[in-house]
């Protein structure tokens, strides 16, 4: 089997193009709320600029101090489960972030409209319920911090790690971009409710985002695993594009003893699954 860096140089894996596509949602997800998460807070749940400026540091710290945590446990689980769980609990707390000021409205405190006219709001602890919805962002978004960036390392060669990164970072750029200036059309359209809606548009990404991970694994022809449990010999390989691998236990079935017969045996069985380790 080749396996030479010229070879891998063609193109990136499917694995590859799957953490670039997540990462385009996620930053516009990310973007779309966070350029305005201070105006939320005041505007639409009536903290004043102390208590509002607070709030959005403590997140944005968070989000940086968690990933030495999240890492380690991402690392722990795999990669693929480790997205379905980021991407689980952004979409959660986007959401959340939208519900939040439908049930504030129902309850009598607040009136959304082009303006927001607040009827008790600013003085009810009701308000704090942003507290929880924003920690499950934090915690959903150190996890893509944490193990985005890495898996276009393990995704990419010494030929094609640089052309990987600068996809990479188009995609944040393109991502982030889009992200910000949706908002403004969407504010000169209805007002100041635009600060809420723009929440169900970062939940609807990073649906499809979550949608991007699990179902090339359940409709695909790839099986995604955890590379310590395949086959030593062969398992270096995965690094270099779409190689046939196998798990170590299936690999124990057959008397192979060396690695050429690993190798030809690889070759010509269709008992070896097309695997991408995530």
């Amino acid at each position: 089997m080749n396996n030479s860096p010229q070879r891998a140089a063609k193109g990136f894996t499917r694995a590859f193009w799957v953490s670039n596509t997540v990462e385009l949602f996620e930053r516009m997800a990310y973007y779309a709320v966070f350029i305005v998460l201070t105006i939320y807070l005041s505007s639409i749940l009536g903290f004043n600029d102390f208590e509002a400026s607070m709030i959005s540091g403590l997140f944005s710290g968070g989000l940086y101090l968690l990933p030495i945590f999240s890492g380690a446990y991402a690392d722990k689980i795999g990669f693929r489960k480790s997205m379905i769980i980021a991407f689980s609990l952004l979409s959660i707390g986007y959401l959340g972030l939208g519900v939040l000021p439908t049930l504030l409205e129902a309850a009598g405190l607040v009136s959304y409209g082009v303006t927001t006219q607040f009827n008790g709001l600013p003085d009810s602890y009701t308000r704090w319920i942003i507290v929880p919805v924003l920690f499950v962002l934090m915690v959903g978004g150190s996890f893509i911090k944490s193990i985005i960036s890495a898996s276009v390392a393990k995704e990419t060669t010494e030929a094609t790690r640089a052309r990987g990164y600068s996809i990479f970072y188009m995609m944040v750029n393109v991502g982030a971009f889009t992200g910000k200036t949706i908002i403004d059309p969407l504010r000169n359209v209805i007002g100041e409710q635009a600060y809420i809606y723009i929440n169900y548009f970062s939940g609807a990404m990073t649906i499809i985002a979550l949608l991007a991970v699990i179902l090339p694994n359940r409709y695909g022809s790839y099986n995604y695993y955890d590379k310590n449990d395949l086959f030593p010999i062969l398992r270096d390989n995965i690094d270099n594009g779409y190689t046939y691998v196998v798990k170590w236990d299936e690999f124990k079935k057959y008397p192979l003893t060396s690695i050429d017969k690993a190798y030809e045996h690889q070759e010509n069985t269709s008992e070896y699954k097309i695997v991408k380790s995530l």
